[in-house]
């Protein structure tokens, strides 16, 4: 049986980068026709630095082989410079210099912990230091026009994923510490306490994810809305693997409507 992590390895054709700031963390790298439907992805690892855009490629390819114009964002991470607010000030950026490249609402797509970045950039803003002077005036916390959000096995509750422990201490890394430590930060950028979503929002799970259990993104779904679908036979790297029983679900809900 072929190791469902072989994906985050599979050779896979690089795209075009541009930056958004000085680190080599701010870029986004491109694929697929200039003219062809943007879709914004936002890649996963647990917001840690070890894990960069490079385990997307093959799904970047594959959207772009089907006529999609992919923006892969590449963000300061935990480990490296990133975590509370750098990381979601580096998303916002990112989408700000992507909508200088683009025309038109994108698809905002992300998986993992990149599923929690796009959940938490399409939500109504806050009152937090995590948002730019600059807010635009949508009305989604994102500078740009956002058509629909996919998200692929989220982290939709940071604060239940704290006390979880979901990969040994990565939402601590990420913000600091515990819902009660910083009760502020969670408020600002956890999915489970958003108001809700204005545009379409599809969650596709596999059931047999044990990275970020499904039950994650059955509640988020039950007490703010979208489409769920759960995939009995994936796993959690499955929802990113062209190859596998998954992708005509990912790209489906990703072709913009």
């Amino acid at each position: 049986m072929a190791d469902p992590r072989d994906v985050l390895t599979r050779p896979a054709v690089e795209g075009v980068t541009f930056g958004y700031g000085d680190s080599p963390d701010q870029v986004v790298e491109c694929f697929g026709p200039e003219d062809g439907p943007p879709i914004v992805f936002i890649h996963g690892g647990f917001w840690r630095h070890e894990y960069d855009r490079t385990h997307v490629r093959p799904l970047c390819n594959a959207l772009a082989q089907l006529g999609s114009r992919v923006f892969a964002i590449e963000y300061r991470r935990t480990g490296g410079a990133g975590g509370f607010p750098t990381t979601f000030q580096d998303v916002l950026a990112a989408l700000r210099a992507v909508g200088t490249r683009t025309t038109g609402p994108v698809v905002l797509a992300g998986h993992s912990a990149g599923g929690h970045l796009a959940l938490w950039a399409a939500a109504p803003p806050s009152d937090s230091a995590v948002e730019p002077a600059d807010r635009s005036t949508t009305s989604a916390r994102s500078p740009i026009p956002i058509a629909s959000v996919v998200a692929l096995a989220p982290v939709s509750d940071l604060a239940r994923a704290f006390h979880d422990d979901l990969d040994g201490g990565a939402v601590a890394a990420l913000l600091g510490g515990s819902p009660e430590e910083f009760p502020q930060r969670y408020l600002a950028v956890d999915p489970a306490r958003s108001t809700g979503i204005d545009v379409p929002v599809t969650v596709i799970h596999g059931e047999l994810d044990d990275w970020v259990p499904v039950d994650y993104s059955r509640r988020h779904v039950a007490e703010h809305g979208g489409d769920l679908v759960v995939l009995t036979d994936i796993e959690h790297f499955g929802l990113i693997d062209p190859e596998s029983s998954a992708w005509s679900w990912v790209y489906d809900a990703m072709r913009c409507r």
